[in-house]
Order: structure tokens, then C-alpha cells, then sequence
């Protein structure tokens, strides 16, 4: 597998540094992966479109609504991706965090797949409540459509990331708020959120954040 990882010097004292690294994960997924994973997000899974309230300021209000499939219809639906989620993908957790890793002790929080589909969908800006974040890449998308951005509170949008498909991701999402800009009539983008804690982390997660995202 490819590895790049990028740094992103922040003001001492101010923020953490934040880093990620990426890596071509190709070669482990099936044939016909980015087909599989599509219509398990068309066909399954739940409108969500609720807005979270935040505790830091964002550069826009953007719209919410998105279909996600929870971690328990991946499992079933897709078991070589929870396999990759706790064997392949765990072991890039590991060595990002540079310490021993534990998956995600509920199910349905575990892996998602997040179809965002036309119509100028996005995602809004959020931290997560788990310290490492993974993101397998559905989709690829092009002239600033569906890409992802990263905030610091005292550098504005400090990074950009254009997704590509086949590609897969890791950073701290607690650090840095992010969001995903929107997409255009026609455009579907898809990706895969995998949560990972360090042994040492605490792993209560807030009790309104399933019914944010899962609403019934």
C-alpha cells in the first residue's frame, strides 16, 4: 500500500498538530467493491438530515441531508468491508496513532457508509467523539465538488482534500472540525467512516449523537 502522510504546522500553544495520512488501499478491496458499496447505500439505510449545534464558529451554514447505513446493515450487507474495517484498515489505524488500537465496541456506530446524492447535499461542519477516523473513498469527484475540508479555529479552512476512490484516509477528527462541500444535481458521493480508539481512550459516545444520526 501507498502511504503519504501530511502535517499542518498550527500556532504553538493554540492547537494540536494536526496530521493525516492516506494510502491506496486498492489492491485489498474486491472486484467490484465501489459497485457493492453503491447499492447497499441506495437501496438501505436512513435519511439523515438533522443539525448538530456547535460549540466553535464555522466559515457557512450549509444544509444537512444525507442517506447512511448503519454499521450493523454493513456487517451483513458487505462482510469483506467490516473484515477490512478490523483486520487491514485496523492495522493502518495502528500505526497511525503509533500505539494499540481498539474498533469501535458499538456495531452500528462502528463503519457507516454516507451516500450524499445531487441536489447541492452536503455534510456540515462536526467533530467526531472518536479519536481516529478512517475514510474509505467511494467515489471520485472533481472541479471542487464533494470535497472535504478541515478547519482551524485560527488559520480558517486549512486543507482541502479531493476524494478518489479506492483511497483511504486517517486523521483525528476531535481536533479538527470538518465538513463536506456540496454536490450538484446528478452527483453521488460516497464514503466510509470507520471509528478507532486508542486502549487508552474513553469510549462513551453522547447519548443524543445515535438518534442525530440515526433518526427512526
Amino acid at each position: 500500500m501507498l502511504r503519504r502522510t501530511y502535517m499542518i504546522p498550527n500556532r504553538p500553544h493554540t492547537e494540536p498538530l494536526f496530521h493525516f495520512a492516506y494510502y491506496d488501499v486498492r489492491s485489498v478491496l474486491p472486484s467490484g467493491w465501489d459497485s457493492d458499496c453503491l447499492e447497499v447505500a441506495r437501496n438501505g439505510g436512513i435519511v439523515s438530515s438533522t443539525a448538530i449545534d456547535l460549540d466553535f464558529e464555522v466559515p457557512d451554514s450549509r444544509p444537512l441531508r444525507y442517506r447512511v447505513t448503519d454499521g450493523l446493515s454493513v456487517r451483513q450487507a458487505l462482510p469483506w468491508l467490516w473484515r477490512l474495517y478490523e483486520r487491514d484498515f485496523a492495522r493502518l489505524a495502528a500505526g497511525f496513532a503509533g500505539d494499540q488500537i481498539e474498533l469501535d465496541p458499538d456495531p452500528v456506530s462502528a463503519i457507516n457508509l454516507n451516500l450524499i446524492t445531487g441536489d447541492r447535499e452536503s455534510y456540515e461542519w462536526h467533530v467526531d467523539s472518536n479519536p481516529i477516523t478512517g475514510l474509505l473513498f467511494v467515489t471520485d469527484h472533481t472541479n471542487g465538488e464533494g470535497e472535504l475540508q478541515f478547519l482551524s479555529s485560527t488559520l480558517g479552512v486549512v486543507s482541502t482534500l479531493r476524494p478518489k476512490a479506492g483511497t483511504f484516509l486517517l486523521f483525528d477528527a476531535r481536533q479538527m472540525p470538518h465538513a463536506v462541500e456540496p454536490v450538484s444535481d446528478g452527483v453521488e458521493r460516497l464514503s466510509v467512516p470507520m471509528n478507532y480508539f486508542r486502549v487508552s481512550d474513553r469510549k462513551d459516545r453522547p447519548e443524543q449523537l445515535n438518534s442525530h444520526i440515526y433518526p427512526e
